[in-house]
């Protein structure tokens, strides 16, 4: 008896070795508990690069109901932040400073996690995509399983001083046709504008676009249009 209690509380205490090691990211740290909700300041230096998926798995073990919010904030560094920022438990997300990649990179996937994002909040941010991105989002954004992205939860959503860059080194001729297309499709903003797809945000009780170039404007027209 005395033998399977040791082996039992050994089992626990690498289990929860192994979840310490592996949910925090280390760029991120606990700072406040407002409310009901485990605030975390993460912090992206010059050189660093956090993935969202690092917070996905942070999160993996979490129980129903918890709440969580991240401020991240980058002073030369980079984040992979895929929208619509789907994580578990996570209701609230600040970006500041950041250049983001991956973007649109699960724009076609089905999410594991429900989205109950209240808070959206991205300022100051450059979003990279490359041309592969640019072409799989315009011509195929019918497809999208995300298009709506956030639910009725979404009471925030911030845009300001967002920046899209693209990347327009071809280096396949693969490269050079997917461009040349996109140049060359008429009324693509009319089209983008017009989509056949109805999503209802009741809760929105802020929405702002302020400072940020053409291409943002459009994903905002899309969502008021939605």
């Amino acid at each position: 008896m005395e033998e399977l209690f040791i082996l039992l509380v050994t089992i626990v205490a690498v289990h929860s070795l192994a979840i310490s090691k592996t949910s925090q990211p280390t760029k991120c740290v606990e700072a406040r508990q407002p409310g009901n909700m485990t605030m975390f300041e993460c912090a992206v230096l010059s050189g660093q690069h956090l993935n969202y998926d690092e917070i996905r798995s942070m999160l993996s073990f979490t129980n129903d109901g918890e709440k969580f919010g991240f401020n991240i904030k980058c002073d030369g560094g980079t984040i992979r932040l895929p929208w619509p920022f789907t994580a578990r438990n996570v209701v609230h997300i600040n970006i500041e400073n950041c250049d983001v990649h991956g973007y649109m990179s699960e724009l076609f996937i089905e999410q594991t996690s429900a989205n109950v994002l209240e808070y959206v909040s991205l300022s100051n941010v450059r979003i990279h995509l490359t041309v592969r991105e640019l072409y799989d989002t315009l011509i195929n954004l019918n497809n999208a399983v995300t298009s709506c992205g956030l639910t009725s939860a979404m009471k925030v959503y911030i845009f300001r001083n967002v920046d899209y860059r693209f990347s327009l080194q071809i280096t396949t001729p693969e490269d050079a046709a997917l461009l040349q297309e996109i140049l060359m499709r008429d009324g693509l903003e009319q089209e983008l504008l017009t989509r056949g797809e109805n999503c209802a945000f009741p809760n929105m009780k802020y929405m702002e676009e302020s400072g940020s170039r053409s291409l943002s404007s459009i994903h905002f027209k899309m969502m008021e249009t939605q």
